[in-house]
């Protein structure tokens, strides 16, 4: 599995975008029962109000019920050019039975900066018995402002 963000511009635009793949899990080899505690780290662009582009990283660990077919995402330690503790996404995100695929909303704490982001990630198990686990977020400023978080993460079980 590979994941990866990146950010450019044009003469009249900027543009972040991320990216996920690798041997997706047969649908019906995700497990049905049972939890498992996925590791990694996530990798993005958070983009402020002022229009400063910064590369962001973060810890993230992804606990998954196979039971409810829920997943709770939680990113730590998001570090980019400074800390940013604000950037700490949570966040819940589920599939149908049967489905190798996942989505949710994610969102940084409340107060951070103006307003928090909320938004949306979407996943896949990888690996023959879902061993790992990799996704992509867009996260926008509450306020409508242009701020915004992209990035995508990969995540492994012991």
């Amino acid at each position: 599995m590979s994941f990866g963000a990146w950010a450019g511009s044009t003469s009249t635009a900027g543009y972040i975008n991320s990216f996920h793949a690798g041997s997706a899990t047969p649908a019906a080899s995700v497990p049905t029962s049972g939890s498992a505690t996925y590791s990694g780290t996530s990798a993005g662009y958070y983009s402020s109000q002022s229009g400063t582009v910064n590369p962001v990283t973060s810890d993230v660990t992804l606990t998954a019920n196979f039971s409810t077919r829920s997943i709770i995402y939680v990113a730590s330690n998001t570090q980019g050019t400074v800390s940013y503790p604000g950037l700490n996404v949570t966040g819940t995100l589920s599939y149908a039975s049967g489905s190798r695929t996942f989505s949710g909303t994610l969102t940084t704490p409340q107060g951070y900066g103006t307003g928090m982001l909320t938004g949306t990630a979407s996943g896949s198990f990888y690996g023959p018995l879902g061993q790992e686990v990799a996704g992509a977020f867009v996260l926008n400023w509450s306020s409508g402002t242009v701020a915004q978080y992209v990035g995508s993460f990969g995540a492994k079980r012991p």
